[in-house]
């Protein structure tokens, strides 16, 4: 019994510290230009917190994965995220939150806007350079 009520402490715990940390990780990784880990870590988060148990949280994580996608030249995989961040920020307004978190998803909205704004800008410039090297 003492165990059960440990590991249940434990995976409460667990669950979050790594909401929390999942962002710094996916950006360590990312910076370090470590995408295999980066969709790693992305993967467990994305099983471990999700918008129902922690939306802010999920907002940031989904977020922060998207612009190191648009780094990684993933733009197609970027975009379709960062549509559904914000289609989720949306639905989120309207719930009560505290004023950090709200902050958060404020920034969490803006950084998906400009994310995709490059992501659809890079994409095109890369076409543009594709075309005009096979020209040559």
């Amino acid at each position: 019994m003492k165990k059960l009520i440990l590991s249940f402490v434990l995976s409460i715990f667990t669950g979050y510290i790594t909401a929390n940390n999942f962002v710094q990780q996916i950006q360590q990784y990312g910076d370090n230009g470590d995408f295999h880990r980066m969709d790693s870590i992305y993967s467990l988060a994305k099983q471990q917190v999700n918008y129902q148990n922690d939306p802010v949280a999920a907002v940031e994580i989904h977020t922060t994965y998207a612009t190191y996608l648009n780094s990684k030249r993933e733009y197609d995989k970027a975009y379709s995220i960062l549509k559904d961040v914000k289609k989720e920020i949306s639905l989120l307004k309207d719930r009560r939150f505290s004023s950090d978190a709200q902050k958060k998803l404020l920034q969490s909205e803006s950084i998906a806007t400009y994310e995709i704004a490059y992501g659809l800008w890079s994409k095109i410039n890369l076409m543009k350079q594709r075309n005009l090297l096979t020209k040559l």
